[in-house]
């Protein structure tokens, strides 16, 4: 694991669910100095957490995309897993996401329920883009 945060320059890493997750340094430094606008970085609470630490001088927006509720977390560990034999894995997964979720919530300065449902005549997921880019648009304004 050290290996892998040093050869990918990981500026924030976290593991869990089995895996070893990061944010390389390089795309931050793109995000950060692409033109005009705001860096957009898709990160976890762990993320965010070393990302306030690291940047403590500088005015983040946290946008928080929740679930609608745990049924979208169950149905995305069975699609990706194989079925209902992974009881013990989504059992995990909730009471983390639990945590993680209240934690996040009080980092972020938005939350956005994740829907998966028609809201305002926007299908599934449109609702919830449109909200992200609104709130980007806004803040991107306000620099």
């Amino acid at each position: 694991m050290e290996n892998l945060i040093e050869e990918y320059g990981l500026v924030e890493s976290s593991f869990h669910y089995d895996n070893l997750y990061g944010l390389p340094a390089r795309s931050l430094e793109t995000s950060m100095n692409t033109g005009p606008g705001l860096p957009v970085i898709r990160t976890d609470v762990h993320g965010v957490e070393t990302i306030r630490k690291e940047f403590s001088d500088q005015n983040l927006l946290v946008i928080a995309l929740i679930p609608d509720n745990w049924e979208q977390i169950v149905s995305a560990i069975q699609g990706r897993e194989g079925g209902e034999a992974v009881a013990d894995m989504i059992m995990r997964r909730i009471n983390e996401d639990e945590a993680n979720i209240a934690r996040l919530v009080k980092l972020a300065n938005y939350i956005i329920r994740n829907t998966r449902k028609e809201v305002n005549g926007l299908p599934e997921l449109s609702h919830t883009v449109s909200l992200l880019r609104m709130l980007i648009g806004f803040a991107t304004d306000a620099t």
